[in-house]
């Protein structure tokens, strides 16, 4: 009797979208109530309230200029706009605002994961653990990455309209589909990935034909290319790119040390220890033999996983975590070598939602053959993450806090030097900023020994 009554419990509960949508609000305000009194750091006050910032522009001039000099991400910067007026100087309120577009993420997430799945259960695991890890939290608690909410949203939106294109066959999601693909285009560069996600679904999920899935897909592609082709009339779009170009002159070096960026990365995904918003490695060999048997044995596990999972919703989310990972053969790598190779992490925001898909499936099927041995496993994943994630948010109390933990783990970036001298000059502390202009003079001198 209790079980029959657990099982309509459970019933109830996923068939209301309220109050799952509740209930990863509650998860995530667990994971990020010491992230609201998180100041104004790093870009924020430049985006902001700088000369060119959202409270200095108009509406229509968000769309005319680049933001931060380097970027052109007009629908991702319309929220932060309209929250600049709203908000003014009030830190807390913008936090409030990117945490309910960080709870509509996880939540459509979780609708996405059911479509596909047609497992509740696992759905709602893998959108908890996604919630909770700490690599995810820097939407709520760094205030100006709304922009990434909104580039993570748009793409999710482009998804779903294309599913039910796929099942329905109705213009009008087809149309919606391509809107908020451009509209990801238009938030974050790493948009220009949905097509090949359109694609494992239509292969790995619906099974089409490759003929159907380039007519499908083809307008997607073109507009990329135009697209493309637009942005490289800009001067800064040759200076960005011209770092791949230089790096691959180096084949071994450039291999080791992209390497060395994802191992950092999928390291974290795992065991959330060293966990920054932007990671940076030096350029060379150092860990080429490593990284090489590391590459291989990844790439044999994962076709073996493939060949004996065949066309099911597994290979699906391996390939959308993997294929994710592709663009960093180019972007780990620009304007290399004026900074060292960079990765970070909100690149993924996407694509990762199969690391996590295969992670709460892999803990659930534990639980379902051992309940003892199971369940500690996936308690044991939970409180990891959360405490990490606690943790890491405590980082973000303020610039100062930030940078010299930043500069614990890694002083291969300008930008912890230039923040902490900042934050110190704001203090007073003229031989604290001293030494940071110092350690940047080094960094920068060092840099062109870097690239040989």
């Amino acid at each position: 009797m209790a079980k029959k009554d657990s099982a309509c419990l459970l019933e109830y509960f996923f068939g209301s979208n309220v109050l799952i949508f509740l209930a990863f609000f509650l998860v995530c305000l667990l994971s990020y109530a010491n992230s609201f009194q998180n100041q104004f750091m790093l870009d924020d006050n430049w985006v902001l309230f700088g000369p060119h910032g959202m409270l200095n522009r108009s509406f229509l001039g968000i769309f005319q200029h680049n933001q931060g000099g380097s970027f052109y991400r007009p629908i991702g910067h319309v929220p932060l706009w309209v929250f600049s007026r709203l908000f003014g100087s009030n830190f807390t309120a913008y936090h409030a605002a990117n945490f309910f577009l960080f709870v509509c993420t996880i939540f459509f997430l979780f609708v996405i994961v059911r479509k596909i799945t047609s497992d509740a259960p696992l759905s709602f695991f893998s959108a908890v653990l996604y919630a909770i890890h700490p690599l995810n939290g820097m939407i709520v608690n760094y205030i100006t990455a709304s922009v990434i909410a909104v580039f993570v949203l748009s793409m999710q939106a482009s998804f779903w309209c294309f599913m039910r294109f796929s099942e329905h066959g109705r213009k009008r999601d087809y149309m919606l589909c391509f809107v908020f693909f451009i509209f990801a285009c238009l938030s974050h560069e790493m948009a220009v990935m949905l097509p090949v996600y359109l694609a494992a679904y239509l292969f790995f999920i619906k099974k089409e034909s490759w003929g159907n899935g380039v007519r499908f897909l083809s307008p997607f592609v073109l507009f990329f290319l135009v697209w493309t082709a637009i942005r490289s009339q800009d001067h800064i779009f040759h200076n960005r790119v011209s770092g791949p170009f230089q790096a691959i002159g180096n084949i071994t070096a450039y291999f080791s040390t992209w390497m060395d960026l994802v191992t950092w990365y999928v390291s974290n995904l795992f065991f959330p220890n060293k966990v920054l918003f932007l990671w940076s490695s030096q350029y060379g060999t150092e860990h080429l033999l490593r990284n090489l048997i590391f590459f291989v044995l990844v790439i044999g596990m994962g076709l073996y996983a493939l060949l004996k999972w065949k066309r099911s919703w597994q290979s699906f989310f391996l390939v959308i975590f993997v294929a994710g990972l592709l663009p960093t053969v180019f972007s780990c790598f620009l304007d290399f070598p004026g900074i060292w190779p960079i990765i970070e992490p909100h690149w993924f925001y996407f694509s990762e939602s199969g690391f996590f898909v295969l992670l709460a499936w892999f803990l659930l099927t534990m639980a379902r053959k051992n309940s003892f041995i199971g369940g500690a496993l996936g308690v044991g994943v939970i409180l990891l993450f959360f405490i990490h994630c606690w943790d890491y948010n405590a980082k973000w109390k303020s610039q100062e806090i930030y940078s010299r933990y930043w500069l614990s783990l890694n002083k291969g970036n300008w930008t912890p030097y230039d923040a902490l001298a900042k934050s110190l000059m704001d203090k007073g502390d003229r031989q604290g900023m001293l030494k940071c202009f110092v350690g940047l003079a080094e960094l920068h001198y060092n840099l062109p020994l870097t690239y040989k």
